[in-house]
């Protein structure tokens, strides 16, 4: 009996963890919502995550701040300071480019101890970098000042 006591009080915690963590159950096949895809790497297979990993979206633009102008064509990527499962981050894109209006939207995949942080250098323009609160503001306007 002090067995089965000691196995229930170890087997519900777990269940509780796999069962409500934000990955669990869901079809890494099929994304959380529409605007979010992955972009796998030819020959690669999905594995299973770390409880805490998450699929997010950042987005918004790039404009000149001496101008107000939208900045087209601007490279915005993604850098991983710190990661305690580096291998999540295979497959994914991790740069992306400003369109015609300026506007950007970056897909990532990260863990809740993840440190990232964002990097914007368009040609003529000192490099922006920002640390990313992964649970903060994913709205980024980000102006740019010449060099």
């Amino acid at each position: 009996m002090k067995r089965l006591l000691t196995l229930l009080a170890l087997t519900i915690p777990l269940c509780a963890v796999c069962c409500c963590s934000p990955t669990a159950g869901r079809d890494r096949s099929a994304p959380a919502d529409s605007a979010v895809t992955r972009t796998p790497q030819p020959g690669q297979t999905d594995t299973p995550t770390p409880v805490g990993t998450w699929e997010m979206a950042i987005s918004g633009e790039i404009y000149d701040t001496a101008t107000g102008s939208p900045i087209a064509g601007a490279p915005i990527r993604y850098e991983v300071v710190h990661s305690y499962f580096p291998e999540i981050q295979e497959g994914w894109l991790q740069e992306t480019a400003s369109d015609e209006q300026g506007q950007f939207s970056l897909l990532m995949i990260v863990h809740d101890t993840d440190h990232i942080r964002i990097v914007v250098e368009a040609q003529g323009y000192i490099t922006y970098e920002e640390k990313l609160d992964l649970f903060g503001n994913r709205n980024f306007s980000i102006g740019l000042t010449p060099e």
